[in-house]
């Protein structure tokens, strides 16, 4: 139960965080990309919507990416974290359930 939680935790944080990432990125890639490509091709009119198509496509490709690797990691690191804290809950309860258990059963049987 733990590992499942942790995985989905650390795919919906990873996504999040992957893509408020990738898309800056990407937008900063696709700009100067683009006036590159756009100025060579161009001149100036073709640096302007060189600028423009590249901060467009930019923001869209960077987004996609930085999702995919969030999601990536924050599998990984969801599936490690909830594993050990999984594991740490489940050691817990069923050391209380098994006194209590224990217990009751040791009093009937005495």
């Amino acid at each position: 139960l733990g590992v499942l939680v942790g995985e989905m935790l650390g795919v919906a944080v990873g996504c999040s965080e992957g893509t408020s990432v990738g898309a800056p990125l990407g937008v900063v890639v696709g700009l100067s990309v683009g006036a590159t490509d756009g100025c060579a091709v161009g001149g100036c009119v073709g640096a302007v919507v060189g600028v423009a198509v590249g901060k467009l496509v930019g923001a869209f490709v960077g987004s996609a990416v930085g999702s995919s690797v969030g999601v990536l990691v924050g599998f990984f690191v969801g599936t490690l974290v909830g594993s050990a804290v999984g594991s740490i809950v489940g050691i817990r309860v069923g050391s209380s359930v098994g006194t209590l258990v224990g217990l009751s059963v040791g009093g009937v049987v005495g």
